[in-house]
């Protein structure tokens, strides 16, 4: 059980990190490094709140 959550901790951060480079990328496409740094910055945030509260999003949505 512990290897199975440990998996899906590594995969969300994998992903996250995707999404930050994508980002990033396109942060540095559109304004260079300094740009790119605030792109990827507030795409870990946004995902860190997504990680922190998309469960009770999903629950009110369900209304359990």
């Amino acid at each position: 059980m512990r290897l199975a959550a440990a998996l899906n901790i590594a995969k969300w951060w994998l992903l996250a990190s995707m999404l930050a480079a994508l980002a990033g990328a396109f942060g540095w496409a559109l304004g260079g490094p300094q740009t790119a740094s605030v792109f990827v910055f507030c795409a870990l945030l946004a995902a860190l709140a997504v990680y922190a509260y998309a469960d009770r999003a999903l629950l009110g949505m369900l209304g359990a």
